[in-house]
């Protein structure tokens, strides 16, 4: 995750688990939506979406005449999250990627299986020692 750093800063939590994403403009906001792969049943959404505010900025005219326009560009965060997306969708399609994601998939479910396996441990104890 820390590779990653703009995405955290979001609050996404588990790159590998991102599948897609899109960016579309309204007015003067971007719109970031990630899409997610979930299992069956799982509560966590699909989808997310975050909005990016364009940043103005006063920019000469090319002709050389001096005019000065008022012109949006895309957000810093923005960029910064759309490279960390491309690199995340790129490596999903290698197969070094595929098994870096399941290798962290493993990890994470042996994670969680062995804190589940300590809580059963634990409330056994409780009830011997009643």
């Amino acid at each position: 995750m820390n590779e990653y750093p703009r995405l955290k800063q979001m609050g996404v939590e588990n790159p590998s688990h991102i599948v897609r994403y899109s960016i579309s403009s309204l007015a003067s906001v971007d719109y970031l939506t990630i899409g997610y792969i979930r299992p069956q049943g799982s509560l966590l959404p699909v989808s997310r979406t975050y909005a990016f505010e364009r940043v103005q900025k006063r920019v000469k005219a090319a002709d050389g005449s001096g005019k000065e326009y008022d012109v949006l560009e895309t957000s810093q965060p923005l960029i910064e999250a759309k490279a960390e997306l491309k690199a995340i969708c790129e490596a999903r399609k290698t197969t070094e990627g595929k098994v870096a994601a399941l290798t962290e998939e493993l990890q994470l479910l042996e994670e969680q299986f062995s804190h589940h396996a300590a809580t059963i441990k634990s409330m056994i104890k409780e009830i011997e020692d009643q």
